[in-house]
């Protein structure tokens, strides 16, 4: 028995991840870190964790009225943002979780799946 859960396929989903790029169901790769949502897919100009400022959630911010979440993935292990920064995107409605990116990718997928409101900001891996 499948119980698989239908995606509409305009739907954003990742397929796989590893080696410095992201592939979606529909073929898609990309080949640097990213931000997704179930409608697209934009470059996140980002190179590792430690380089994250509230600069680079601005796509998001701009969004965060059709935002249930932002799952963000970290790169190989996991790691938490600055209080501060954490605070400062949470006063503005942006409700991030972070984990490893592998993990972040499969959150997205079953939060996609659910049809919630869901993006997730992804370092390469």
């Amino acid at each position: 028995m499948d119980i698989t859960p239908l995606i509409p396929s305009d739907r954003k989903v990742i397929k796989s991840y590893g080696d410095g790029k992201f592939t979606l169901t529909n073929g898609d790769s990309y080949g640097h870190s990213i931000i997704i949502t179930p409608e697209g897919v934009e470059e996140w100009d980002i190179e590792s964790f430690a380089d994250i400022t509230e600069a680079h959630f601005e796509s998001l911010l701009a969004r965060v009225n059709e935002l249930d979440v932002v799952i963000i993935g970290t790169g190989k292990e996991f790691k938490t943002l600055l209080p501060k920064l954490q605070q400062s995107l949470r006063a503005k409605g942006l409700r991030t979780e972070t984990m490893d990116t592998g993990a972040a990718c499969r959150t997205y997928n079953v939060l996609l799946a659910e049809e919630r409101r869901v993006a997730a900001a992804l370092i390469a891996i």
